[in-house]
């Protein structure tokens, strides 16, 4: 299978917080329906982390590089001691991607707390959309997630939607959560609605960076 990476920064205010990984494959038209059908989701997730570690030797990112995986690599063990003994001295974060959670949800908790312990940060993604969820999430004990962009679209004009975010970030800040990200923030409009609801939050979106290579990210 021939594939590149695009990465996508974001930001903390004006600095790059971190920077996603995104598979890119041009006969693929539908890349996420693409991913989620992954026969073998395990060694399509750790080819992918190996292509992003060889870029990052090549470029020497000074920020986090984020990577999707799926919940069965999650829940993988030896998946988890490759990323436990291999990520962090690339500083690499994983991202649990929204793909329908076929969890062994004790064993998906002990190896998330095992990355934690060994400095691999996790991130919840899509956050708001299926089984992106508070349950989920105290399930698994995650403390970083990333809204979905579904509840960032139209949030400037949207009042019901600014309630709800707001009462979102108020559960998530009770539950101690870390770090919540944005994604899909394309206007300057979204941008201050999302600030004045989050004061302390990371900005995902074509408004502050576009997808582009590792090497024209870190020029």
């Amino acid at each position: 299978m021939s594939f590149y990476m695009h990465y996508q920064a974001i930001y903390t205010d004006k600095n790059i917080s971190y920077a996603e990984a995104l598979f890119r494959n041009d006969e693929v038209s539908d890349m996420e329906s693409f991913i989620k059908s992954q026969a073998d989701a395990l060694a399509f997730d750790k080819k992918v982390i190996e292509k992003v570690i060889s870029e990052i030797e090549i470029h020497r990112p000074s920020f986090p590089i984020s990577v999707n995986v799926s919940a069965a690599s999650i829940c993988n063990e030896n998946f988890v001691d490759f990323c436990c003994s291999t990520l962090l001295q690339h500083n690499l974060y994983l991202e649990l991607i929204e793909d329908g959670y076929p969890l062994d949800y004790l064993s998906a908790k002990e190896n998330i707390s095992k990355l934690e312990v060994a400095g691999v940060k996790v991130i919840m993604d899509d956050f708001g959309v299926k089984d992106a969820n508070f349950i989920n999430l105290i399930r698994l004990g995650i403390k970083n997630i990333k809204i979905d962009k579904s509840l960032v679209l139209n949030v400037d004009s949207d009042t019901e939607k600014q309630r709800i975010l707001k009462s979102i970030v108020g559960i998530l800040d009770f539950m101690k959560i870390e770090q919540i990200t944005y994604e899909g923030v394309e206007t300057n409009a979204q941008y201050d609605a999302v600030r004045n609801i989050s004061k302390h939050c990371a900005i995902q979106g074509f408004l502050l960076s576009q997808p582009t290579s590792m090497a024209n990210l870190t020029i």
